[in-house]
């Protein structure tokens, strides 16, 4: 005999519940791929083009230029193919440690890529600075570029966040991504591309 735990004013929380069968429309977040960035490497590409909506983690990446890099993103046609004209528009906010704040905002089809920092200066090659964040992307034509990253070196507690917004003003189909340093190469980290259905 079926039990009824729905009382007037709610689900009574208490109770042990059992579920068999399958919810639909609620969503799944698939893991797509799992990409530990080799030593040396300046680039990672992910294929984009099975999923409506990506997510991008960006985990621990340490870079070892001392003058700083910027984290930089394309998007391509193909795996070995990227839109780098000045066809981006990017909008983003940025707070540094020293609590100077930052607004930058770029017009449309004025630049040849996204940049995740304000400034290689923020993102130092000191020993132990790293970088993370989460990307939400949307592929296909005129794809688009939600983030949040954040950098810290430990040994000075220096800290810097910033959110933003892009989009590529392209009518080709674009199916992969590319993140990319300004200079040097990565000295370890991961990246996690997750899709949406």
């Amino acid at each position: 005999m079926a039990i009824d735990k729905i009382q007037a004013e709610g689900i009574n929380l208490a109770d042990t519940f059992a579920f068999t069968g399958s919810v639909s429309g609620a969503g799944n977040l698939n893991l797509v791929t799992s990409t530990t960035i080799s030593s040396g490497a300046s680039s990672a590409i992910f294929d984009i083009s099975s999923y409506d909506v990506c997510l991008l983690d960006l985990i621990r990446l340490i870079h070892g230029t001392a003058a700083g890099a910027n984290l930089r993103v394309t998007f391509g046609t193909a795996v070995d193919t990227f839109t780098t004209s000045s066809v981006y528009s990017h909008s983003f906010d940025t707070t540094v440690y020293t609590n100077s704040h930052y607004t930058v905002a770029s017009n449309p089809s004025s630049a040849a890529y996204i940049s995740l920092h304000y400034g290689a200066n923020q993102w130092g090659g000191g020993t132990g600075e790293y970088c993370d964040g989460r990307l939400f992307i949307t592929g296909g034509t005129y794809p688009s570029l939600n983030y949040h990253t954040g950098h810290v070196h430990p040994s000075g507690m220096a800290k810097c966040r910033t959110v933003g917004s892009a989009f590529c003003n392209s009518s080709s189909t674009h199916t992969h991504i590319k993140i990319e340093l300004s200079t040097g190469t990565f000295t370890s980290g991961k990246m996690k591309l997750y899709g949406v259905t």
